[in-house]
This record gives structure tokens, C-alpha cells and sequence, in this order.
């Protein structure tokens, strides 16, 4: 079974792999930093430091932008800004177990801290770069938009005759029963035009991001290993994502990489044609 284990480092970079249990030993036991004891006051003041000034300052900046961008009811591009502060709030709540995880080279915390960790950081990370794309393609189609009504308004010889004209065409006639009524309603579809619906791309990328990393949330789990002296150096434990069977493997391997690797950069890449076009 421990050929299906795949650490976190590996659904993290560009090459996802199987990973065997000695491979977590020699990867994470080597010395080229040193590690702090577990009452070492260097940790102790790095972590009080770290949260009072980047997670509690990230934090309040990001609520106060999502506060002001819910106040002026904004609509459009600042929905896209609006979600990426959200998922910024969210990244500076878990970066705790990753700095944890880090200087002490095993995972302290419980088997629910660990499910958290694995899926939140995937989570965090998938939806960022698409709301940034999302942003990217409206940025875009907002630009051709307004491309368009310049050419529609240059190719008008008389704006307030064809505005008279366009409100005449869309006024109807709207008839009341109870006191035999006409009144007029206008439909304005030239303002129809002038929106870009940002709601659905929106809901479309907490999607992916909850698809992505459901498999995370559902496979993570901690695993120990012995070193080899056990009498000189401590148990090693690691917040990993175990599957069952090498084709569960593969498929959380292959969606990884689809979904963090291949989707992104097409995406990038037809953004980046756009704006050079």
C-alpha cells in the first residue's frame, strides 16, 4: 500500500509521481537546514511575528477591500477583485500548518488539521489562478465591448434621433383591467448591452476549485514512519494523501495536473493572444 501514497509537495509542483514511504524519509531527514527543538524560542518568536504582521494585517486589509466593495455594491471586474481578497483571507488562515510544517519537518497537528490543510491549500490555489484568469477574459471582453459601441456611436450621424427612435421602437402599450389604463413602458436594450454577467463565471470557478480539491479533502490523512534509529531520532510524521489503489492514484494525478497545470496556461496563453491581438 505504500506505493499509492503521493506527498503534497507532488500535487504542488509540475510532476505528480508516485512516491514511496523511504522517499518522505530521504527527502525531509536531510540537514541542509537546521531544525528547532519543540520549546526552541527562534519558533516561538517567528510564528508570534508572522501572525501579527502578515496574517493579521493580510487579514484586515482583505476584510476592509471586501467591505468596501460590498458597500458600493460594485458590480463587474470588482466581483473578480472581491473574490480574490476572500480566497486571500483563507490562504493567511492556513499558511499557520504550512510555516508549522515546515520548520518542524513533521506534522504536529491532528488528522482533521491535516484533512483542512491538504484541501483549503488546494482549494486556495486553484481558485486564485482562475479568478484571475476570469478576470483576464473580462478585462478583455469589456474592452471589445467598449470597442464596439465607439464604432456603433461613430457610425450614428444623429445620436438623439437614433435614441428617440430606439425608445419609440421598444415602448409598448400595457393596458390595466381594473381601471382601463394605457400606460407606456420603454425597454432599453442598448443597456443590456453594456453589462458583462460576471455571476456565472464566478460560480464556475468555486466549482473547479471544489472539484479539485475534494480528493484532497477526502484522502488526506497522516502517515508515520520509524526511522531507521529510532533510539536517536524522533518518529516522522507527515501530512500525506493516501489512495487505495494505484488507478485512484492515477486519476487524482491526472486531474491535478489538468486542472492546476494544462487548464491555467491555455487559458494564459489565449488571454495573452487577446491583449497582443
Amino acid at each position: 500500500m505504500d506505493d499509492d501514497y503521493t506527498s503534497i509537495e507532488d500535487y504542488f509542483s509540475n510532476e505528480v509521481y508516485l512516491t514511496h514511504s523511504s522517499d518522505y524519509e530521504e527527502l525531509l531527514s536531510n540537514n541542509s537546514r537546521p531544525e528547532l527543538s519543540p520549546r526552541d524560542p527562534t519558533e516561538l518568536v517567528l510564528m508570534y511575528a508572522f501572525n501579527a504582521v502578515i496574517v493579521a494585517t493580510g487579514i484586515v486589509l482583505n476584510l476592509v477591500l471586501v467591505k468596501g466593495i460590498i458597500g458600493a455594491k460594485s458590480n463587474g471586474a470588482l466581483l473578480f477583485v472581491l473574490q480574490i481578497a476572500l480566497i486571500d483571507v483563507l490562504t493567511l488562515l492556513t499558511c499557520n500548518w504550512e510555516l508549522y510544517y515546515y520548520i518542524r519537518r513533521t506534522w504536529i497537528f491532528s488528522k482533521l488539521h491535516c484533512t483542512l490543510y491538504s484541501g483549503l491549500e488546494s482549494f486556495t490555489s486553484v481558485a486564485v489562478v482562475y479568478f484571475i484568469i476570469g478576470l483576464n477574459f473580462h478585462s478583455i471582453s469589456s474592452y471589445n465591448l467598449a470597442v464596439e459601441l465607439s464604432k456603433n456611436a461613430l457610425a450614428t450621424p444623429d445620436a438623439e434621433s437614433a435614441t428617440e427612435s430606439l425608445t419609440e421602437e421598444n415602448n409598448y402599450e400595457v393596458a390595466t383591467d381594473s381601471i382601463s389604463q394605457k400606460r407606456s413602458l420603454t425597454i432599453d436594450y442598448r443597456y443590456k448591452k453594456r453589462r458583462i454577467s460576471v455571476r456565472l463565471p464566478i460560480l464556475l470557478v468555486w466549482f473547479i476549485a471544489a472539484s479539485e480539491s475534494l480528493p484532497l479533502f477526502l484522502f488526506a490523512d497522516i502517515e508515520t514512519l520509524n526511522p531507521a534509529d529510532s533510539a536517536e531520532q524522533p518518529i516522522k510524521q507527515y501530512c500525506t494523501e493516501l489512495t487505495n489503489t494505484v488507478a485512484n492514484h492515477n486519476i487524482v494525478s491526472l486531474m491535478v495536473i489538468a486542472i492546476r497545470i494544462i487548464l491555467p496556461s491555455v487559458a494564459l496563453v489565449i488571454t495573452l493572444a487577446q491583449t497582443s491581438g
